[in-house]
């Protein structure tokens, strides 16, 4: 008769590094038990790292994945601990679903780096990080996220993400200064065990190495385009223009006025019948009634009064141009001859409307939509920023566009002078995004190495692959929706999700120029296009080691 493994514990003991690391998986044919998991603040000086502990639950038939924080952000205390789990957390991997942990650090000091030069047979590695580090030699530290791969037929390597698991290391030694020193190196110990002979395996390092996950839907946009696809239909808002006219002596009967004026200029922008001023003339007390058709004054007819001799002048006040009503969040657009459709999809630039209120004197002049608004939207992106809308045509000349309401109910002038030209346009052809593939750079990645399909180096291009034949050519221009494409990350091990291009990146709101390739133009297929979204040496963090982990784990076999 067979006889089960007994049951076995194991501690788990890490320093918590920077961002989202995991922890542990639930082996096959296991059960297990969490009973204890501690985080301790072991940093020197007087800082408050914070930390988060999360369970994730994949269903392996669906591979969707729930995650439930056990804890968020909570501050260990210098030279103190936080008991994060004091008790039975159960565990499981069966058919249906798959357990993990993970544990993600937030401190201060995090680096990016730039660059990693690893020497086999000494163990000894050199970084280069994007701003100065703050380490002296002797300083505890944690690195996540770099990437290095070998040469084919070079085998060991168990993973191409270092450090796995997580470790601390020591920082030997720094080229230049304390607090500007760009340079530091560290022992991580060689490829091959002690008291071998190292093998002198090649190790390459690779800027960090994005993974197609998913995209949104309708990612990408033509902007111009010299075949069949639409590119967009930009233009730009108007403030509206004065109209003016002229009286006449035909104008003056028995004294009194009559008729209609002459219109000089209809102006443009008038939605409600502007004041007409009738001065001078040797009379008083006429009177205007005005005609308006798509937003042009065509008709100003003139009425009583006495006492009139001559031509009086006449005065129409400006148009009401562009305006927004923040009670019902609609923004009443001035376009002369936009050409759009009712229900079209349009976009406005960002920060391209610019407006005063009464709120403060209409003293400062403010940018919609923002990334940050105010208010109850302060520190979140206006509703209408980098939002595809629907416009509502109201005419010829105007389109309305729901932007979302606002809690300043005042008045909004619109402010022609600081809004930006092409601040709205209608959105042209757009596709879906069936694959992504991108090469950030990194020069030092060996030549013979083929990291993700069978792509040459090139630095900051992206290979987009669209579910329908997307008919551009060459030096035809696109945009990438903010966040549209979704990638994983060498950086955080592809534990968590980031969309691109970011508001920060330089592909974001960018019009991004159709090729094939810097070297190859065939990879300009029916459905494959390139573009140069920039380049990125950035694999991998560094920061001092504030934090360390130790957990208890009952493993119970379920064979």
């Amino acid at each position: 008769m067979a006889i089960a493994p007994v049951n076995k514990f194991i501690s788990v003991a890490v320093p918590v590094s920077v961002g989202k690391q995991k922890l542990y998986e639930v082996p096959t044919g296991t059960s297990a038990l969490l009973l204890y998991l501690q985080v301790a603040n072991v940093g020197a000086g007087t800082t408050f790292p914070k930390v988060t502990f999360t369970q994730q639950r994949t269903q392996r038939s669906t591979g969707n994945k729930r995650e439930i924080r056990v804890i968020k952000n909570v501050e260990v205390p210098p030279n103190d601990a936080a008991i994060i789990v004091d008790g039975r957390l159960v565990l499981e991997k069966t058919p249906l679903i798959l357990d993990k942990l993970f544990i993600e650090g937030v401190q201060q000091q995090v680096g990016i780096i730039t660059f990693v030069d690893y020497d086999e047979p000494t163990g000894i590695v050199t970084i280069n990080t994007k701003e100065p580090h703050p380490f002296k030699a002797g300083d505890p530290i944690t690195l996540t996220g770099i990437a290095l791969t070998c040469k084919p037929g070079q085998t060991g390597i168990t993973t191409n993400i270092f450090p796995d698991p997580p470790q601390s290391y020591t920082v030997e030694s720094i080229q230049g200064f304390v607090g500007t020193s760009k340079t530091f190196t560290s022992h991580i110990g060689g490829s091959v065990p002690v008291g071998v002979s190292g093998k002198d395996y090649s190790h390459y390092y690779n800027s960090a190495i994005h993974y197609y996950a998913r995209s949104k839907p309708l990612a990408v946009e033509v902007v111009t385009a010299s075949g069949s696809p639409t590119g967009y239909n930009k233009k730009s808002s108007s403030a509206g223009t004065t109209a003016t006219a002229t009286a006449s002596l035909s104008n003056i009967s028995a004294g009194a006025l009559t008729g209609n004026l002459t219109i000089t200029d209809g102006g443009m922008g008038y939605v409600a019948s502007p004041t007409v001023t009738i001065s001078g003339g040797g009379g008083s007390s006429g009177t205007a009634t005005v005609t308006i058709t798509n937003d042009v004054i065509t008709q100003i007819s003139v009425s009583g009064g006495s006492g009139y001799t001559s031509a009086p002048t006449i005065t129409i006040a400006a148009p009401e141009g562009t305006t927004y009503a923040p009670s019902t969040g609609n923004l009443s657009v001035c376009l002369p001859s936009h050409g759009f459709t009712d229900g079209d999809s349009v976009r406005l630039e960002k920060e391209g409307f610019a407006f005063t209120c009464q709120l403060d004197g209409n003293s400062a002049v403010k940018k919609y939509p923002r990334n940050s608004g105010q208010s109850q939207n302060a520190g979140k992106p206006d509703y209408a920023y980098g939002k595809i809308l629907r416009a509502s045509v109201e005419n010829i000349n105007r389109v309305t566009v729901f932007i979302g309401t606002s809690s300043d109910t005042s008045v909004h002038t619109y402010n022609q002078a600081n809004s930006l030209s092409n601040n709205i346009f209608k959105v042209g052809t757009r596709y879906n995004v069936d694959r992504a593939v991108y090469f950030g750079g990194g020069s030092s990645r060996d030549p013979d190495q083929q990291i993700v399909e069978t792509y040459d180096l090139r630095a900051g291009e992206l290979l987009i692959t669209t579910q329908s034949a997307h008919n551009l050519s060459n030096g035809d221009k696109i945009r990438i929706i903010d966040n549209g494409i979704i990638f994983t990350c060498s950086m955080d091990n592809r534990e968590t999700e980031h969309g691109y291009p970011r508001v920060t990146d330089p592909a974001s709101d960018a019009e991004l120029t159709v090729s094939g390739g810097a070297q190859n133009n065939s990879y300009n297929t029916s459905n494959t296009f390139v573009v140069n979204v920039g380049e990125s040496y950035s694999g991998g963090y560094f920061a001092p080691l504030e934090m360390e982990l130790i957990a208890s784990i009952l493993e119970n076999s379920t064979a």
